[in-house]
Formats: structure tokens, sequence, C-alpha cells
């Protein structure tokens, strides 16, 4: 059985790289996590001082509520079964996203039968490409619509900075449509965007107050220097320790890897010797990798450590992960 590893001294590093260089745009960070990642690991992360939670899906939402995390954005539009979860007691400590009109009907129905009202932000799409309504009038017109229903109220804006975009963009689109609501008198007390690992916040404006952030298990966070005068060691804060059960070919090997670990396929990984090695595919329980030629000694029964080059990525399924503290 595979067993994930995670080296508490490289991920107190990256939770205090980002932590400063959030704080130092003036921002407050939300750490982006899910209900099934372990609950140690976003305990570690909430004893940093980290209090603000983001997640992609009610479900995770409700989790989190429910175990009284006073504040969790839905980063993403909620599937419409997904709102019969919500109950009055959610409605202070979960805040929504939209950018569709119809999701707003819909939280609305399920605000007006529990009696309640839900903080709801506009998801605007500044060049990521995947949820989000266009910036501007667009945005502005939607948030007017959503605020004449009842059980709503528009607090503000968020967005996705593009995986290899420019995050000075995203903030300028994220100012400019906020002007437009303060102007419609529509609450803009939230501006928030969601960062990726390569899209750091140097460039970040003072619009923005809150940033979600999910890679706290990635080395390239801290800098070299900081991590080496730390004594951290350069290796990533989490990676997966599998066995080798079989070697089709000198160019393959399949893993045992257990409860579904890697969640992406095609996804680069790297063993401790065996640079460039990607994975072909990916089972319930297994993996298959292509190996270079390096690997030509791998045999079945050998034990390998693989770390994703997006270790955000590597989040388990299982409810009860069997995970290794260092």
């Amino acid at each position: 059985m595979a067993k994930v590893c995670i080296d508490s001294r490289v991920l107190t590093a990256n939770l205090d790289a980002v932590l400063r260089d959030v704080g130092a745009c003036g921002a407050v960070l939300r750490a982006d996590v899910s209900a099934h990642v372990c609950p140690e690991l976003r305990q570690r992360i909430a004893k940093h001082g980290i209090s603000r939670f983001a997640v992609g899906a009610v479900p995770d939402a409700v989790t989190l509520a429910d175990e009284d995390t006073k504040s969790v954005l839905v980063t993403r539009p909620a599937a419409a079964g997904d709102f019969d979860l919500l109950r009055m007691d959610h409605s202070p400590n979960i805040r929504l996203t939209i950018d569709h009109f119809v999701q707003a009907e819909r939280i609305s129905q399920a605000a007006v039968a529990t009696g309640t009202e839900f903080s709801v932000v506009i998801d605007i799409d500044t060049g990521d490409g995947s949820t989000g309504i266009r910036p501007g009038t667009d945005a502005c017109e939607l948030a007017l619509g959503a605020n004449r229903l009842g059980g709503i109220r528009v607090t503000g804006l968020h967005t996705w900075v593009p995986r290899d975009g420019d995050v000075q963009h995203s903030t300028q689109a994220l100012g400019h449509t906020m002007q437009l609501l303060t102007s419609a008198d529509v609450g803009c007390d939230h501006i928030g965007i969601s960062c990726r690992p390569n899209a750091l916040v140097d460039a970040v404006a003072p619009v923005v107050t809150e940033i979600s952030f999910d890679a706290f298990l990635d080395p390239r966070i801290a800098a070299p220097d900081a991590v080496t005068s730390m004594g951290v060691p350069t290796q990533p804060a989490i990676w997966i320790e599998a066995e080798v059960i079989s070697r089709p070919s000198l160019d393959r090997a399949v893993l045992n890897i257990g409860d579904q670990l890697l969640r992406s396929r095609e996804r680069i990984v790297w063993l401790p010797d065996l640079p460039g090695t990607r994975i072909r595919s990916c089972g319930a329980d297994y993996c298959v990798v292509e190996v270079s030629h390096q690997a030509a000694n791998l045999r079945i029964g050998d034990h390998v450590r693989i770390a994703p080059e997006d270790p955000t990525g590597t989040i388990l399924r299982s409810t009860s992960p069997n995970i290794v503290w260092y």
C-alpha cells in the first residue's frame, strides 16, 4: 500500500513565504483546500494563523462550515443538487460565487426555503477561460439582477488568475468592474483572486482584499536561499512512496498507488534518480509511468518516491489517508 509523506518543515517554510508575499500587498490569505484533504493538514494550516479557506465545491464548504470554520469561499459555481445541502446556519460562514443568473435563482430558492440570506460574489473571467462572466458591464448587470432576488446579497467579485497569465491584468479588470458596481450601489467588501503556483502576488493591485492560494506543498514558493537558511531539505513538501508491481517494458513501470492518490493524468513526475518520468495513465489503485533509460534497473518490488510537478494535484480522496509526517 502506498503512503503519502509530508515534510512539515517545508510546509512551514512555504506557508511563511506565502503569508509574507500576501501581507506585503495588503491582502488577506485564504487557504485553498478541499474537504478531502487530510484533516491534520488543514488543521496545521489553521494553526499557522490562516482562518479563511476556499474550496471548489459546496459539499466541501458545508463540511468546513460544520466544523465551525467561520469563512469559506466556494470558488466555482455550484451544481444544482448542491443547494439542498445548505442550511440556515451555513449562511454566515459560506460565500458562493456565480457567473450566470440561473445560479442566482437557485441560490435564491434555497435561501428563501431556509429563511436566510447568502452572500454571493460575482465570478469574472480575466483570461483563465474556465468559469466567470465577462468583466465590466456584463458582471455589473448580473450583480444588479441577483440583488433583486430574495435571499441574496452581492458582496464582491472573484477571479481566477490565468495559469500563465498576467496578475496585473486580472486585478485591473477587477478594479474596473468594482467601480461599476460601486457606482450602482452594489457592495464590494470582498475582492478576491485565486492564484496558482506560478502566479505569485508581486503584481497585485491594492484593490484586492483576499488572495486564495493552493500551493503550500510546492517547494518552488520559498526561495532556495530561504529554504537553505532554515535548514530545510530541497525536496517537495509532499511525495508518494509507491511499489513497482509490473515492468511491461523498459520504458514502462506500473506502480501501486492506492486510493486514487493522483487526480490528474499526463502529469510530469520525478523520482530521486529518474528525471523525466511521466504518468501515462492512472486507475483507482495503480499508476502507469513512462520512465527514462536511466530506469533500466528499476525492478518489481522496488519502492520509489513520486513527486508531482504540481503537488497541489496530489490530494488524497480517501477519507482515512495513510499520511506520514516528517
